[in-house]
């Protein structure tokens, strides 16, 4: 039987509804189990006759380095700023009475491990916030997972959700709400921020973990609740897997079109790699930047070669239709045909932009055909449009 070692924590800000509200008289203390880095707090809900799991941010935001073709060994880059962006505090909640939940004091995860949660929530990715499809049920580990000379940091892991979307295997997560608070970055983070408020309602095929060290998991999209009224994004599909709450791959696919009229898709990859890497400005948070470090031999000072991981990214273009028709338009051409291919080029979150590969104009070849069957071919740069 695991021990636990238990920290009384008042009635101070509740992380649920963002402020002190003393008539709800919570009673609020830390759960730890130091063999497998359990750390959780928990809150007794009198008004509501629940109690509460509170866990630290399970997601980081980080920077991304887009370029084509991939970045060369000792690539200069410039800092690389990471930091975690909270816009909702996950938890997890059970039906229990006080007079149950202070009994729970020290044996949380045993009388909760496998129960029906009756409300949940994480934010993942960041500025993303998911519940489950209906009501859901977590393995809480009530013990140590141990293998002889290792034990497995602890993790609350999503075992199912009950309600269900026809095809669509579970457990299932829906998105609630994006960008909270107003939160627009420009500079660092997993695109596509501009398209997660397109998401808002959709259901998301989930693999979860939750632990102190942040959330492993997967989340694949979007599907509709039959009868949803939403109007289809511009994301055709969208695939996100973390550990350990750093991102190691997204996929997504936008929709829309050439400023030529050609329907299009723009398929976006972004993925974890290692790089031999040189900073080129001082790294935001390092012991740098507080005024600590600075000497020769410190591995993040400007100029040192070090070994580091960021997010790699690379985008495809894929025209749909090859040949356009102007019918009816007041247009002297009657076709228009894109000759040759435009795959790997510059990848761009912006919801309209001039198509480059390494920081130049794609020149597409174009063939035009007027209302005598003549062909007249050019080339032109050309935007990539989102349906968004």
């Amino acid at each position: 039987m695991a021990t636990y070692e238990t920290y009384e924590l008042g009635p101070l800000w509740s992380p649920a509804w963002g402020r002190v509200d003393s008539s709800r008289s919570p009673t609020r203390f830390a759960v730890a189990r130091p063999e497998d880095l359990l750390y959780v707090e928990v809150e007794i809900l009198p008004n509501e006759n629940a109690l509460a799991l509170y866990f630290p941010s399970q997601h980081v935001m980080e920077y991304q380095i887009g370029s084509y073709p991939p970045p060369e060994p000792f690539l200069p880059v410039p800092a690389i700023p990471s930091g975690t962006v909270l816009m909702n505090t996950p938890f997890l909640q059970y039906s229990a009475s006080p007079e149950e939940a202070r009994g729970l004091v020290g044996r949380v995860l045993e009388n909760l491990d496998g129960q029906l949660c009756i409300e949940s929530g994480i934010e993942f990715p960041t500025l993303m916030y998911l519940q489950p499809f209906g009501q859901s049920r977590w393995s809480l580990a009530p013990n140590p997972r141990t293998g002889g000379d290792w034990t497995a940091v602890w993790q609350a892991e999503l075992l199912e959700t009950t309600w269900d979307v026809p095809g669509v295997p579970g457990p299932l997560m829906q998105v609630r709400s994006t960008q909270d608070k107003g939160f627009e970055p420009t500079s660092f983070g997993v695109s596509p921020f501009t398209s997660f408020p397109e998401f808002r309602g959709a259901i998301f095929q989930t693999r979860l973990a939750m632990s102190m060290l942040g959330a492993s998991g997967r989340i694949r999209g979007p599907h509709w609740p039959p009868g949803w009224p939403a109007a289809p994004p511009s994301v055709k599909s969208y695939d996100h897997a973390a550990q350990l709450g750093r991102d190691q791959q997204m996929t997504e696919v936008e929709l829309g079109h050439l400023s030529s009229g050609h329907p299009a898709t723009l398929e976006t990859h972004t993925t974890r790699v290692f790089s031999q890497m040189k900073f080129t400005s001082l790294p935001f948070g390092s012991s740098i930047d507080a005024g600590i470090g600075g000497s020769d031999a410190d591995p993040y000072a400007i100029g040192q070669t070090y070994f580091a991981a960021h997010l790699h990214q690379t985008a495809t273009l894929t025209v749909l239709e090859p040949e356009v028709s102007f019918e009816g338009m007041d247009t002297p051409f009657r076709r228009l045909r894109l000759t040759g291919e435009v795959s790997q080029v510059d990848p761009n979150a912006a919801p309209a932009f001039w198509v480059t590969r390494g920081a130049v104009d794609v020149h597409f070849g174009l063939v035009a055909t007027d209302r005598e069957g003549r062909e007249a071919p050019f080339s032109a740069p050309l935007m990539f449009l989102s349906l968004a």
